[in-house]
């Protein structure tokens, strides 16, 4: 009759390497080279290990993409179809990182000092995550886990296949995000030219209403005046709407070193003219309550009062003119 010792799984069985004794036993019960021995497996099982992982997520971003784009919404058949597929995926990348870090801790303990610790680092949760970008991750601002930036020690790989899989699949992943990445700084610059034509555009827009009030000459001088007053109402419409845009964009382009290619005026105008802390009704009310002060005004109408003298605009003679000066 067999025993349980005879039915006994091999893999089952612990192996009591050098790592797994205390470091006087290692000192002394061990056969000389065993401790090198062991810690030359356990850096090419960790080296191994991190390729398996890294494979193995690559392989799961791609199953959940797949999924996302092609199968959700198909039926509950191919959802938990895709879904089991993904749980499968997602136990075997645990028993890669697993492996991982017992080929690690095993190392801290045989060579606490080695070079290895420059490039397998400690394996985290937050670490075990694909090369590509998240829903929420800003493509200006992404970093890649340390997983993907670690490479092999020794010149010649145990298989071939895996090491050239690993730098396709990472050359694919950096063009990938060096296009999104130009994309990204693209933005940017359509966003400086916007801001430059929207200040543009207002100053024609002005300049345009100042022409408008003369044109018609066929009505009666009451509507002609009229006419002129509407026109210039607008074009100080314009200029003002300018200048508000200006004073608000010109710190934060200026902050960066960003070259303003603004009409002169907007750029003096921003410069004499910093944005103002804008304080809601409510919050100055409760600000002066607080303060015990009884002055009979929340302190709001004075600054808009004030904002509304020190954003009109006049002609240097006096009245409305055809022309503007702020060109």
């Amino acid at each position: 009759m067999p025993t349980e010792q005879d039915t006994e799984m091999p893999e089952a069985i612990p192996l009591w390497l050098p790592s797994s004794l205390p470091s006087r036993l290692r000192e002394s019960g061990c056969v000389d080279g065993l401790v090198e021995k062991e810690r030359r497996l356990r850096l090419a099982e960790a080296d191994d290990a991190l390729v398996a992982l890294r494979r193995q997520l690559r392989i799961t971003t791609g199953v959940f993409n797949y999924k996302k784009t092609h199968v959700s919404g198909t039926g509950q058949k191919s959802n938990t179809r895709a879904q089991t597929l993904l749980s499968q995926l997602t136990a075997k990348t645990k028993l890669f990182a697993d492996r991982y870090q017992a080929a690690q801790k095993a190392l801290s303990t045989l060579d606490p000092d080695g070079d290895w610790q420059r490039r397998l680092l400690p394996l985290r949760p937050e670490d075990i995550r694909g090369p590509t970008r998240q829903d929420d991750e800003s493509e200006g601002r992404r970093e890649l886990t340390w997983i993907w930036l670690a490479g092999r020690v020794a010149q010649v790989p145990v298989n071939d296949g895996d090491e050239f899989e690993i730098a396709e699949g990472m050359r694919v992943e950096w063009a990938k995000t060096h296009a999104r990445a130009n994309r990204w700084q693209e933005e940017v610059i359509l966003l400086m030219e916007e801001m430059r034509r929207v200040v543009v555009y207002l100053d024609w827009k002005a300049l345009w209403w100042r022409t408008q009030g003369s044109r018609r000459d066929d009505v009666r001088a009451d509507i002609t005046d009229g006419l002129g007053a509407y026109a210039h109402r607008q074009a100080d419409l314009m200029h003002r709407l300018a200048e508000s845009f200006a004073a608000l964009w010109y710190p934060v382009l200026s902050a960066e070193g960003i070259t303003i290619e603004w009409p002169e005026y907007y750029v003096t105008y921003a410069q004499d003219h910093p944005p103002k802390v804008r304080t809601s009704r409510r919050t100055a009310t409760l600000q002066t309550a607080h303060e015990g002060e009884d002055s009979g005004s929340d302190g709001l109408d004075e600054e808009d009062e004030d904002e509304d003298e020190g954003s009109g605009y006049s002609s240097p003679d006096g009245d409305d003119a055809d022309v503007s000066p702020y060109k």
